[in-house]
């Protein structure tokens, strides 16, 4: 039996970054079918706005926001942050992306909406797009060819946002703490926060070894 990891984080979060850089240490680690990866979403940053506004006000606060975040990333081998980010590129909510990466899940399964989403957040963080204007995501879309008439319905007719919403209640009656947060086994073990690939290899080589007893 294969081993789940629900993964939960923002889009727009700068430790969701994190996250996505500790998983990428991950790849190739266990044989295909051994983890399930499952991309959840928490919503931090509904509004971006007023979460700036906890820095300052207007120019400022945005300027504040990108130093303090260059300046975390930077403790971090390999993890981009694009200086326009914040400063320039300023998506109003991480909502219309979730939606998105959850059109794509809904119409193309769960292991296409977590390449979808790394790309999603590779687009803001790495290459400074705006992640949060509809054009961009389209844009994403067509760039992995996902685009097509049945998924842009999804996002039109309101059953992406449902399901989103959704999600975001079922992390809050979950008590998932922050982003990120990975729960494994079924809400068996949570890590959160800045947490080491090795601890994560770890937890599952148990669990796997476990299973195999």
């Amino acid at each position: 039996m294969s081993v789940r990891i629900d993964f939960y984080s923002d889009i727009l979060c700068i430790w969701g970054w994190v996250g996505y850089h500790i998983n990428h240490k991950l790849a190739g680690r266990w044989q295909e079918g051994e983890v399930r990866w499952h991309y959840r979403h928490l919503e931090l940053y509904g509004d971006v706005a007023a979460r700036i506004r906890s820095q300052g006000t207007g120019d400022q606060a945005y300027f504040r926001y990108a130093e303090r975040s260059e300046k975390f990333v930077s403790g971090f081998d390999g993890l981009d942050f694009h200086p326009d980010v914040w400063r320039k590129v300023r998506p109003g909510s991480s909502l219309l992306p979730h939606q998105v990466i959850k059109a794509v899940e809904l119409e193309y399964g769960q292991q296409t909406a977590n390449h979808f989403a790394d790309r999603v957040r590779e687009a803001f963080f790495r290459d400074g797009r705006n992640i949060g204007d509809f054009n961009v995501l389209t844009d994403l879309l067509t760039e992995y060819q996902l685009s097509s008439k049945s998924l842009l319905s999804c996002i039109t007719n309101g059953y992406a946002l449902g399901a989103t919403v959704a999600e975001f209640r079922q992390a809050e009656n979950d008590k998932v703490p922050g982003s990120p947060t990975w729960m494994l086994d079924n809400d068996r073990y949570r890590l959160f926060g800045n947490v080491e690939a090795s601890v994560i290899i770890a937890t599952v080589d148990t669990l796997l070894s476990k299973r195999r007893d």
